[in-house]
């Protein structure tokens, strides 16, 4: 009876399609100028997406999501190192989010889904602009 293995609590594998996987950030370089930076992605239901962007001090960051109707996404912007938020104004629907970072650094922006009356993915477009 030493021989019998408990697989009610065995962690899903690779294999397993339900299995949850966080992806890694994706790293962006964003141009300076009036021109906005646009990253493309999409999110699964109760998703998260995140991407990474170098913001130079005292530079002012737009960032807005696009493509995805109020009350299904929302956009943060941390420090990678610190998890500070960025001080900006945000818009009251979440969607769009302005300010200037008080150092240089990494940030990640996230992209959450917070409306899941669908399902299936939910593609968006990010529009960064760095003046």
């Amino acid at each position: 009876r030493g021989t019998d293995v408990d697989t009610s609590r065995a962690t899903p594998s690779v294999d397993t399609p339900n299995a949850a996987r966080k992806a890694e950030p994706r790293r962006v370089a964003i141009r300076i100028g009036p021109r906005p930076t646009q990253v493309p992605g999409s999110l699964a239901r109760d998703g998260t997406d995140s991407v990474i962007v170098f913001l130079p001090k005292g530079k002012l960051v737009s960032v807005r999501l696009e493509r995805v109707p109020p009350g299904v996404g929302v956009i943060r912007i941390v420090h990678t190192r610190t998890g500070a938020p960025l001080t900006a104004r945000t818009s009251s629907d979440g969607r769009f989010i302005s300010g200037r970072p008080a150092e240089d650094g990494e940030y990640r922006i996230e992209v959450r889904r917070i409306g899941n009356a669908d399902d299936g993915h939910i593609p968006y477009m990010l529009s960064l602009t760095l003046r």
